[in-house]
């Protein structure tokens, strides 16, 4: 499915710069609103300042497309099918699941980490259950619960990434380029956070697996013309993560390999990028942005 800008593939030159225009203003105006949540994330952290900061691209995708004549409903406001929702939900849950498992099955990490689960097990009143039992309700419990209080912060950067910042790359370089490219800069977003504290490999890891998502992101986006697929996808990530991490016994290999910057998701990026570029450059006629 090819995702074009009319029915023949070609814009005309005035409304692509004016398009390439609006998009450097609104990376330029994500920078300037993140700057005082990235660092008072860094140097005291706590989740009001990452939060302010998640919402630092909506509020740039707003005043953008004010400046540039843009509506506010073509960030992708409408609801989604139920079939994208739970598309996007399930392509999320199963990616996660399938490198984490991996990862597992092969020793590489230990999973579940007794004392760690024991712990969980009793805060559920599950003491003496089956390990298996004790694992799967806490991470029915864990997404199910953080899911919504998460869907909030990751609105934010949807609104500004998805709604805003793949349409207008995407309609200028098509779907391959303008999907990649808008993961890079996603991943640039977050380099204040990281660079510092995290090794090259770790970083690499990271935007990989940042890319990766942005591409599958960009393809529920356009194929739903709503930001709520990718929503969806990005509070599950936040949530899922998190709880295979609190499962799994701690030390240098979990940091190397189920880490947001482990190469377990890296891998994972790789994987969704090359499915979703795939699926996203197929000829499709019908299918326009």
């Amino acid at each position: 499915m090819a995702f074009t800008t009319n029915a023949q593939g070609a814009q005309p030159s005035d409304e692509l710069m004016n398009r390439r225009e609006s998009t450097l203003l609104f990376v330029f105006l994500t920078a300037i609103f993140s700057l005082p949540w990235w660092y008072m994330s860094r140097v005291h952290g706590g989740a009001v300042y990452v939060t302010l900061l998640m919402w630092s691209p909506a509020l740039a995708a707003v005043i953008t497309c004010k400046v540039s004549g843009k509506p506010l409903d073509e960030l992708g406001w409408r609801g989604a099918e139920w079939r994208m929702l739970a598309g996007a939900w399930s392509v999320m849950f199963a990616a996660i699941v399938l490198v984490h498992f991996i990862v597992f099955a092969l020793g590489l990490v230990q999973f579940p980490d007794p004392a760690g689960l024991a712990v969980r097990a009793r805060s559920m009143a599950l003491e003496g259950a089956p390990a298996s039992l004790a694992v799967i309700a806490y991470i029915v419990s864990a997404v199910s619960t953080r899911l919504i209080g998460l869907a909030g912060p990751a609105l934010g950067e949807e609104i500004g990434w998805r709604g805003f910042l793949v349409p207008s790359l995407c309609g200028s370089f098509g779907f391959a380029r303008g999907s990649l490219l808008s993961g890079v800069i996603w991943a640039g977003w977050h380099f204040p956070l990281l660079i510092g504290r995290a090794s090259f490999v770790q970083v690499l890891n990271f935007s990989l697996m940042v890319t990766g998502l942005a591409v599958a992101m960009a393809w529920f986006r356009l194929r739903s013309k709503s930001i709520w697929p990718s929503t969806v996808m990005h509070a599950l990530h936040n949530a899922l993560v998190p709880a295979f991490i609190a499962l799994s016994a701690r030390g240098e290999a979990a940091d190397r390999w189920i880490d947001e910057t482990g190469f377990a998701l890296g891998a994972m990026g790789v994987m969704l990028a090359v499915v979703f570029l795939f699926l996203g450059t197929r000829r499709d006629p019908q299918r326009t942005l």
